[in-house]
């Protein structure tokens, strides 16, 4: 062990998430285990070198894990990378995509920027999922396996890390069970509330997550964390109770949908709607760990109630600012951008003989299609000198209202980029791009626009060019399927 541990010391590691609730605690504990390694943090808004209060020096590489570029950077000379991102708040003043779309762009470009990197390890720290048919679970639970997934087609080895209910001071989920606990001397308690978890404690978690570092292993592993033994989400509300010396009272109630209970967790917890709704559909699942690695170290049981009353004691020694979750700090407070994602689940049959089906093939196909959907009004032009120039052109007005550039260098087969330049609807500032990106995996096809900056008034905006530009990428993704795919012919 003592001749791996002096090889691995000088090994450079990265965290994306750095910042956050695990990726805080996790960087200490790497610098503790491993004092020469080079530690990096991937900050959308920090760059250069930093001593942390900790203690710990560390280099923080700024990126936005939206940019395929940005992360192919971040990643250069990297030789573990860590990946404890979900992407629950906000990236944008305005974002059309659910979660679990961008979730899937994210991962989809670590992916690619892992492999490219030739990363000798990826450490994941994912969700449990339940048993059964994939096809009844709720939307959360399946973006997380799909994240699994796509990181484990980069063919990196992926250690897969599969957690419930995070316990710690900070932790969102963890303050929405306590502040439910504060709040309300008396709860009706719904039928979800009876489906079992096991709780595990950050500490547990951080410690896990350093468990690979060591190992040369070529494939991987799934591991599955549980410190707590299995009770319901009701049995965790009654502990946390005695923990906190509060006397509740709970009633069961066959009544109250996940979709009815979402709204009043959100009510009284204060929790942004972004985090509570996903988690909540997902609690009619019951959540246990299933998965192990036969030389992972057994990890000791605990009861809630000590886990519980342990983290209240530490967060109430700290400073009100520094234990408030980071998910419950605000939402993005940057410029009036637009991120727009947009997934399209190709059908799960063989695509026509006559027809090829990438990024390329798509993206050259939208530039002849939007033309004829929006005939007459809309006219799509290449530019005389480029055919890798396009201008979009409303009936009767000769300049163009926006003015697209795709770049050669990089688009691939199945990823096609397009940086916008200019135009009546686009503000003259910041990397605004479109990109067409097919996806094997799960049979997708992603259009997405990223750092956009509108010209029109922001209200005007949001209620015309936004909605606008849904409608023709849904008719769009139709389109798709009935030309190039059997089932639709």
């Amino acid at each position: 062990m003592s001749q791996i541990k002096a090889r691995q010391d000088q090994i450079k590691i990265a965290v994306t998430g750095a910042t956050g609730f695990v990726g805080s605690q996790l960087i200490s504990q790497v610098k503790e285990s491993y004092p020469n390694a080079d530690l990096i943090g991937i900050s959308r808004r920090k760059e250069g070198h930093e001593v942390l209060p900790s203690g710990v020096e560390i280099e923080w590489r700024k990126a936005d894990l939206f940019s395929l570029l940005d992360i192919e950077n971040a990643l250069e000379g990297v030789d573990v990378a860590y990946y404890l991102v979900h992407s629950m708040s906000p990236s944008a003043g305005l974002v059309q995509g659910s979660f679990d779309e961008l979730d899937l762009l994210l991962a989809d470009n670590f992916a690619k920027a892992a492999k490219k990197a030739e990363l000798k390890k990826m450490i994941y720290l994912g969700g449990l999922l339940p048993d059964g048919d994939i096809q009844t679970w709720s939307t959360h639970l399946k973006s997380r396996y799909e994240v699994e997934e796509i990181l484990k087609s980069s063919g990196v080895p992926v250690y897969i890390f599969r957690a419930g209910l995070v316990v710690g001071a900070a932790g969102s989920s963890f303050e929405i069970l306590k502040r439910l606990v504060l709040k309300l001397p008396v709860m009706l308690c719904p039928k979800w509330t009876a489906s079992q978890t096991s709780a595990v404690s950050l500490n547990c978690i951080v410690d896990a997550l350093s468990w690979p570092l060591d190992r040369n292993d070529t494939e991987g592993a799934v591991i599955d964390l549980g410190e707590t033994f299995a009770l319901s989400y009701k049995q965790m509300m009654e502990q946390m109770s005695l923990a906190m010396g509060k006397t509740r009272y709970f009633f069961p109630v066959p009544f109250l949908s996940p979709k009815l209970s979402r709204l009043w967790v959100g009510l009284v917890t204060r929790a942004p709607k972004d985090l509570v709704y996903p988690l909540v559909m997902s609690l009619k699942h019951s959540l246990l760990p299933r998965y192990t690695h036969p030389e992972f170290p057994e990890v000791k049981k605990i009861t809630f109630h000590d886990l519980a009353k342990e983290t209240i004691s530490q967060g109430q020694s700290e400073s009100k600012s520094s234990s408030l979750p980071h998910a419950y700090q605000g939402f993005y407070k940057g410029l009036k951008s637009v991120r727009s994602v947009q997934r399209i689940d190709l059908p799960k049959v063989e695509c026509r003989e006559d027809k090829v089906v990438n990024a390329e093939t798509l993206a050259l196909e939208y530039l002849r299609w939007l033309p004829r959907f929006l005939s007459p009004f809309l006219k799509v032009r290449h530019s005389k000198h480029s055919r890798d120039i396009v201008g979009f052109y409303f009936f009767g007005i000769p300049c163009a209202l926006l003015i697209l550039a795709r770049s050669s260098g990089r688009s691939t087969i199945d990823r096609q980029l397009f940086y916008i330049k200019g135009g009546l609807l686009a503000r003259p500032k910041g990397r605004g791009r479109l990109e067409f990106r097919v996806l094997e995996g799960p049979k997708v096809l992603i259009t997405a626009i990223h750092d956009f900056y509108p010209a029109l008034p922001w209200r005007v905006y949001k209620y015309s060019q936004a909605l606008i530009h849904l409608f023709v990428m849904t008719q769009f993704g139709r389109h798709v399927c009935r030309k190039y795919y059997t089932k639709f012919n």
